[in-house]
């Protein structure tokens, strides 16, 4: 299923990339044992706020599984709070990672990055 508009298509695509590079950065300074805060905060306000624009897409969908609906709305805490990752690192890294894993495979699900022109 492919949004009604092509250039919302195209939008939500190049805000993606977006933030996959911003997450190839906050990984990279993590490998290295570096903190660059401007980077992660940036990664972390766009990733949850990428997850609530799609969010209307997938609740109340029957064909994208159950489960996967439930996993994905498990993360509005973060949504709610973004300083969350910031405060408790340890608790929520992991929780970050399965964030950006669930909002790629909401956007194959919805056949978004499969999507050309």
């Amino acid at each position: 299923m492919i949004p009604a508009s092509e250039a919302y298509a195209y939008t939500l695509l190049d805000k993606w990339v977006d933030i996959i590079e911003l997450s190839e950065h906050v990984r990279t300074n993590k490998i290295g044992q570096r903190i660059d805060n401007v980077v992660l905060y940036e990664y972390i306000a766009k990733l949850t706020r990428f997850w609530v624009e799609l969010l209307p897409k997938i609740e109340g969908r029957s064909d994208l599984g159950e489960e996967f609906v439930k996993e994905y709305k498990s993360f509005n805490d973060l949504y709610e709070d973004p300083a969350l990752p910031i405060e408790n690192p340890d608790k929520h890294a992991a929780r970050m990672a399965k964030l950006e894993r669930s909002v790629r495979t909401a956007l194959e699900k919805l056949k978004i990055t499969t999507f050309e022109r």
